[in-house]
């Protein structure tokens, strides 16, 4: 799947765990019990989205992964990670794709992959497959704050996408959140809209239900530069500009936002020569290469490296 997809939805399973097991359980028919992250990069060449121990007599491992591109041959990679996960940690392990858009949708998903040898059955191997699409928003809902983004992936969402974003940003108000762990939230939904919304829809979404943008310093100040940029040109046509470059602003912003979060767990707080070259950047593509680094590398160094 797409890299800043990827590390968007690793960010918000590592912070709620507890709720991602339990949900996970629910969806496998497996106990739930105290669980921790353990390292799924097994090769150089295999790597799981999250691999998972669950405590319990005897434990076990849930092996997940993340799918929007719809590539065929996904079975056949959750076997070999399977048994190449088993055989590392020596426990059982129980893999699951959860399908992030219908367009990820491969016709090879069908929960079993068989293997013949002349015909004769050699393998049998079963894995659970969760379609975004086809959950409940409510119950997503339910799950609680980890949850609100695959809460708006889901058909029911997106038919009626202005009333089930109000409802999120009630839920998290009735969380017992910071205001930097709800800005957090709402940053982490916002970026994963963009799977299954068109990205000015987005922009209208949460301008005109939740306002979050507005309240975002940096959003704030890109207004102001495009509404004085308009007044020398022409009230109308200032109004217009400024708005349009909000918007795309309004992209850029979140993008920084999850590098400096993915990276900032991972390699602890930017040097400042780091945060002035990624707050620089005024490229989405360009984000989207460093999110990708900071997710693969090991250093602050090695993501703006050529920058």
């Amino acid at each position: 799947m797409s890299k800043p997809f990827d590390a968007t939805l690793h960010v918000l399973i590592d912070r709620h765990l507890p709720n991602w097991v339990a949900f996970l359980c629910a969806q496998t028919h497996l106990h739930v019990g105290p669980a921790t992250l353990i390292d799924s990069d097994l090769s150089t060449t295999l790597q799981a989205d999250r691999l998972i121990r669950v405590e319990g007599n005897p434990p076990y491992l849930l092996h997940l992964e993340l799918e929007s591109s719809g590539a065929l041959g996904m079975p056949a990679r959750l076997m070999h990670y399977n048994v190449n996960a088993s055989k590392a940690h020596d426990l059982d392990v129980w893999s699951v794709v959860i399908l992030l858009r219908p367009s990820a949708n491969p016709s090879d998903l069908s929960g079993t992959l068989e293997r013949y040898v002349q015909g004769v059955l050699n393998h049998h191997f079963r894995y659970t497959t969760i379609r975004s699409w086809e959950l409940s928003f409510e119950a997503m809902l339910d799950q609680g704050p980890g949850f609100m983004a695959l809460a708006m992936l889901t058909d029911e969402a997106v038919r009626d996408s202005e009333r089930c974003l109000a409802r999120v940003d009630d839920r998290l108000r009735s969380e017992a959140l910071t205001p930097k762990m709800r800005e957090d939230e709402l940053s982490s939904i916002y970026f994963l809209m963009g799977m299954r919304y068109d990205p000015l829809a987005i922009q209208q979404l949460f301008r005109s239900v939740i306002m979050f943008l507005e309240e975002s310093s940096t959003y704030q100040e890109v207004l102001k530069k495009g509404e004085a940029r308009g007044e020398a040109r022409g009230e109308a046509r200032g109004e217009a500009r400024g708005e349009a470059r909000g918007e795309a602003r309004g992209v850029l912003h979140s993008s920084r936002s999850h590098i400096l979060r993915v990276g900032e767990k991972r390699f602890g707080p930017p040097p400042d020569e780091v945060m002035s070259k990624i707050q620089a950047i005024s490229d989405v593509a360009i984000l989207e290469m460093l999110l990708d680094r900071a997710v693969e590398t090991r250093t602050w160094d090695e993501v703006i490296a050529g920058i």
